[in-house]
């Protein structure tokens, strides 16, 4: 039941709606803003309210869908403008030196999700698979204790356990951890070694491989991640806690930078020797699949020979070519 006591929202849920409405945190980042656009595209008739920290505007893809409406405001102070339908917790802070770290990211987290609950709305949070840090066994399990060993990662499983304190052992909310986010759609990233290796590339400059670069990552494309959060959006009644959301499909650095090389034949690197990289990170996301039937549809592999292919085309230079 909702709490009469609760301040006034913006706008009552219209007569009769069919689908629940969604309100994305983070509607200007790279996570929610596409998150934004595939729940418009899975979602057509459902309201989609997109929260934009003040000074910063939607990007205009978002903007521009018929059913999304902006909310200025921080994640300290937003009202929750309907009930009974679904917050998508996209905000986050990565840098681990700003001072909004901890802010944002556990006490802002379990802010927002306090107030979702008292909407009677169900919460997704976009978690990382940062709140494993070093794991014990790959590929990572969600009955692993984990131990972080970053401020990011730590914040972010300080997160999860807020939105465990607000929402208790019910149904109702999930924590989808994601993998390593990358991918050109609303929005660009390529960060992390792929990013450094992509940038060398461009540059014409000699990349790094710290250690023998046998050290595994688990990227994920960032419409796969979206479909995944669309997949929770849909079976949201039957999950709970924290799923673990990757390709499936680990790669070494050295696979990574032999297949940009594939692509871009000049692209070189040298080994740095190194005794503090450890073994990497990957994820075992079979819970979420058997729960929602999701799966990824871009394996790591297509997704750097598509970032391949688009540095080629907004370098303007082919392999043939010199600048």
């Amino acid at each position: 039941m909702v709490d009469p006591n609760y301040a006034a929202v913006t706008e009552r849920q219209p007569h009769g709606r069919t689908m629940p409405p969604y309100l994305i945190t983070g509607a200007t980042g790279f996570l929610g803003a596409n998150v934004a656009v595939t729940l418009a595209e899975a979602f057509p008739s459902a309201e989609i309210w997109c929260l934009a920290m003040p000074g910063t505007r939607l990007p205009g893809v978002v903007a521009a869908l018929p059913q999304v409406r902006c909310i200025e405001g921080d994640i300290a102070d937003v009202e929750v403008p309907f009930s009974d339908g679904c917050v998508v917790h996209c905000a986050a802070v990565r840098d681990p030196a700003s001072p909004r770290l901890w802010e944002v990211n556990a006490v802002g987290t379990g802010a927002v999700a306090e107030r979702a609950a008292r909407r009677d709305c169900s919460f997704i949070y976009a978690s990382s698979q940062s709140a494993y840090g070093t794991a014990n066994e790959l590929p990572a399990r969600e009955d692993e204790e984990p131990q972080p060993d970053t401020e990011y990662g730590r914040s972010k499983l300080a997160g999860e356990r807020a939105v465990e304190a607000v929402y208790g052992p019910g149904d109702g909310w999930v924590a989808l951890r994601f993998a390593r986010l990358y991918g050109a759609a609303a929005g660009e990233r390529y960060d992390g070694v792929v990013g450094a290796f992509l940038g060398a590339a461009r540059s014409g400059v000699e990349a790094v491989v710290r250690g023998d670069g046998s050290a595994v990552l688990d990227l994920l494309d960032i419409g796969d991640a979206c479909a995944a959060v669309a997949a929770a959006c849909r079976h949201i009644a039957d999950l709970r806690g924290p799923y673990n959301v990757g390709s499936g499909e680990p790669v070494s650095v050295l696979e990574i930078a032999e297949l940009i090389r594939e692509h871009r034949p000049r692209f070189a690197w040298r080994h740095e020797p190194t005794e503090d990289v450890g073994p990497g990170l990957w994820l075992d996301s079979h819970r979420f699949r058997s729960a929602t039937g999701w799966t990824p549809q871009v394996s790591p592999r297509e997704a750097i020979a598509r970032a391949c292919h688009r540095l080629e085309r907004t370098s303007g230079l082919g392999e043939g070519e010199t600048g």
